[in-house]
């Protein structure tokens, strides 16, 4: 009898000892994963700054001037097309010249896009980059022939010639801005003139 109650004893000091080790193991497993004492989780600022700097790296900014309804400077995605900014800038005028365009265009950084007016010659646009022209290559005012004058968007042969006798009878111009002065040479045009031309 002494013998069995030993090795019930026995077992049941086992079964306690079993007992424990599962209590432990439930507790650990049941634990939170996040206990109060973890460090939360939070945006670094490098982190945060490096994300942004990400994200200006996939925008573009570009320029757009010339018979456009809404001319201004437009934030577009990297990639984005001539059709997408015409979108965003409210379509061209009834005096834009949509034949010449390539709408398929891609966009870059920093581009200057020149709506051309329907009488503007062809020759303006480079084949590949049509709507961009050099911004370098400003035109003087007092001393271009008409044909250089006829270079520029929006100034056909008639507006050149009127920009010729404009000087010819008031003088030479004091500033760009003057040539708002000749006739049919309004706000809009102007805009699409003012990084073109020169007065020296």
């Amino acid at each position: 009898m002494d013998k069995w109650l030993e090795v019930g004893k026995k077992y049941q000091s086992l079964l306690v000892s079993a007992l424990v080790i599962c209590g432990i193991l439930a507790a650990l497993f049941f634990t939170p994963q996040n206990p109060e004492w973890a460090e939360t989780e939070t945006t670094h600022p490098i982190l945060e700054s490096e994300r942004k700097s990400e994200e200006v790296l996939e925008q573009i900014i570009v320029d757009i001037k010339g018979e456009i309804r809404n001319p201004g400077i437009y934030t577009l995605s990297r990639g984005a097309r001539l059709y997408e900014l015409i979108q965003l800038a409210g379509g061209v005028t009834e005096d834009g010249n949509e034949t010449i365009m390539n709408f398929a265009q891609e966009l870059s950084d920093q581009q200057l896009v020149i709506v051309p007016h329907k009488d503007d010659p062809v020759s303006v646009f480079a084949e590949d980059v049509v709507g961009e022209t050099n911004q370098n290559a400003q035109i003087d005012l007092n001393t271009a022939e008409a044909s250089q004058l006829q270079e520029l968007p929006g100034i056909g042969a008639k507006k050149a010639e009127a920009i010729i006798a404009h000087r010819e009878e008031h003088g030479f111009f004091k500033t760009i801005e003057e040539v708002k002065q000749v006739s049919g040479i309004g706000d809009k045009t102007y805009e699409a003139l003012a990084d073109l031309i020169t007065v020296r």
